[in-house]
């Protein structure tokens, strides 16, 4: 059962608020892209980390936001959290999960830029992966789909 298949006094919930009716399978939203933005305490530094371990450049910027695209619809934003009201309680709770075609070569490469890097890979959940940190300390894992 999904999230929208257990009834809530009667109706089908999704979070805070109330589900109509059932998305049309038909239906498909334009999309071009999907990104996220993470408050960093140390901007620079995460700028800098996510530019090496993403091995790509800088698709818009300001004084106070970074926005990298690694691959076409997919972007991270990179907000300096002192030039916002916003507050970073815990970046240790957020996980960073990019998945790769041969982790192997993703670690070689990256370790170019990340000398201690680990030199092995965990297996869990039918996959392989390892992670590594980011300045703020976010967890920022690599992973690719255990073969058969």
């Amino acid at each position: 059962m999904g999230l929208n298949s257990y009834p809530r006094n009667g109706k089908k919930h999704n979070g805070n608020r109330i589900m109509r009716q059932e998305p049309n399978q038909k239906d498909i939203l334009p999309l071009m892209s999907i990104g996220t933005v993470i408050y960093c305490r140390k901007w620079r530094e995460c700028v800098d980390f996510y530019r090496k371990a993403l091995l790509c450049d800088i698709s818009f910027q300001n004084e106070f936001f970074v926005e990298l695209s690694p691959l076409s619809g997919a972007r991270l934003g990179l907000m300096d959290v002192s030039r916002t009201r916003k507050e970073v309680t815990h970046p240790e709770s957020i996980v960073i999960s990019i998945q790769v075609s041969n982790l192997e070569e993703t670690l070689q490469v990256l370790r170019k830029s990340f000398p201690d890097m680990p030199d092995s890979f965990q297996r869990v959940w039918g996959v392989k992966l390892i992670s590594i940190r980011d300045p703020d300390g976010r967890v920022v894992e690599f992973w690719e789909k255990e073969t058969t």
